[in-house]
This record gives C-alpha cells, structure tokens and sequence, in this order.
C-alpha cells in the first residue's frame, strides 16, 4: 500500500483530501439521523402529553435536516466525481508506465512470455489497482469512521442493547477470520487458474474474429 501511494505522486494530495471528505460525510450521515430523532421525539411528546408543539424548534430542526442532507448529497457527487476521475488518470499511468517499460524489454523476454500472460497484466491487473487502489483507501478510512461514530451513538443511547448487538458482531468477526485462514488459499488457487485459463484462451483464439462453439 505505501508503494501504491508513494506512485501516486502529486496525485497524493487530491488522495487525502478524498479521505477528509469521506469521513466528513460520514459523520454528517452519523448526525442526519441523531436531528431526525430529536424531531420524532419533541412530535411523540407533546402527542402523548397534549401540549402544543413548538413551531420554532420543529422549524430549525426541519431546516437544518433539509440542510444536513443536502449537503450530503452534494458533498457525495464531488466525492463521487473526483474518485472516478482520479481512478482513470491513475489507470492511465498505470497503463503508460508499463507500456514503456516494456519496451525496454530485450526481445528475448519478450518471446518467453505468454501474449496472453501480457495481456493480462495490460488489462486485467491494471484495471484491478486502477479501480480496487483509491476506492479501498477511501472506503476503509471512511467505514472506519462510520463504526466508530456508530458504536459511539449506540452506547450513548443504550449501553446495554450496544453490548448485545456489539457482542454477536465481535463472535462473527472471529468465526470469518478463522474461516479465511483456512480458506485463502483456495482463493489464491482460483485467481491462479483464472489467471492461466486467460492466457491459454488469448494464446488460443488471439487474431480469430470467429470461433464456432
């Protein structure tokens, strides 16, 4: 991960401030629903009890959701927009870079490898840290933020029924690592042999316009 970041270059910084962004939308998705409760309430309240309702607090608080949710959306096509044009011009050094290096390649080399073995490193590899590099960073370091603030919220509303729903959640946590222990290398397997069955059908079929199955 830190020599994907340290290829990024100067694109490093438009990186971490997708990563601000992405927690900052998380916690005002974490608030959104803090102000909708407070609404609920104030509205349950004075049903129950008979009073009259409090037209200045239900009208900041209606507004201020209004702005709170706006500001997501709008926040969230931004993120959205600067990931996905961030992603293709990486793509495209990724692209660049390797088309250059090997053309320094000798000849030789170039004959001992497989047309499909680099074909699949031109297209499949690339697309794959192209759209799997930014995105993973991205999303890690604002899912993080979302539990935090989440299990944050929990305690705070119901320390008891935080601990029954956390306690589950850890136990299923530990049954997946065990699960993944014992089952990665099946995965690495399958990605092998993917990885093989390309190169034998671009060996096979590359230059055939047709092929009668």
């Amino acid at each position: 991960m830190r020599k994907y970041i340290d290829y990024l270059g100067p694109r490093r910084k438009i990186l971490y401030a997708l990563i601000v962004l992405g927690m900052f939308i998380s916690i005002l998705s974490i608030i959104g629903p803090q102000l909708l409760g407070m609404l609920t309430d104030q509205v349950a309240d004075c049903i129950e009890q008979g009073t009259v309702l409090d037209p200045d607090s239900i009208t900041y608080l209606a507004v201020t959701l209004v702005i709170l949710y706006l500001s997501i959306a709008l926040l969230e096509s931004i993120y959205t927009r600067t990931e996905w044009i961030t992603e293709e011009r990486v793509g495209d050094d990724f692209r660049r870079d390797l088309s250059e290096k090997i053309s320094r390649l000798p000849v030789g080399t170039l004959d001992r490898m497989e047309t499909g073995d680099i074909m699949s490193r031109f297209v499949n590899d690339t697309e794959s840290v192209r759209h799997l590099g930014i995105e993973c960073i991205t999303r890690t370091a604002e899912m993080i933020i979302m539990l935090i603030g989440c299990i944050v919220i929990m305690f705070i509303t119901e320390w008891r029924l935080a601990l029954a729903a956390l306690l589950p959640t850890f136990l299923g946590f530990l049954i997946i690592r065990v699960i993944i222990k014992f089952s990665q290398k099946y995965y690495r397997a399958q990605s092998r042999n993917l990885g093989k069955m390309n190169n034998i059908v671009e060996e096979t079929y590359r230059g055939d316009r047709k092929s009668v199955v």
